[in-house]
């Protein structure tokens, strides 16, 4: 049986824990229709940290890119221009 997605809006906190410390954060989200975006927020974040990219921005980041991939069906990719205009809305 599919799951029903929960509507959801409101600060995120992620924690994230490196070799050094462990860093909390609060990322605003907006109102979004989520089954689960956990494996695509940590996939994003770490290709952004790959890319020299510092944390708070790669959280930042990763966050777009998941709310971009959880709304569509399947499988699916954040493309550049979506996440350039993901970037553009957030608050």
């Amino acid at each position: 049986a599919m799951r029903q997605p929960r509507s959801w809006r409101g600060p995120v906190v992620a924690m994230i824990h490196t070799a050094v410390a462990l860093f909390i954060m609060q990322i605003f989200v907006g109102a979004a229709q989520i089954f689960t975006s956990l494996a695509d927020w940590a996939v994003a974040l770490h290709v952004a940290l790959a890319a020299g990219v510092p944390l708070v921005d790669a959280a930042r980041l990763a966050n777009a890119a998941a709310g971009v991939v959880v709304g569509k069906t399947g499988t699916a990719i954040c493309t550049a221009q979506e996440l350039a205009e993901a970037l553009r809305v957030a608050p």
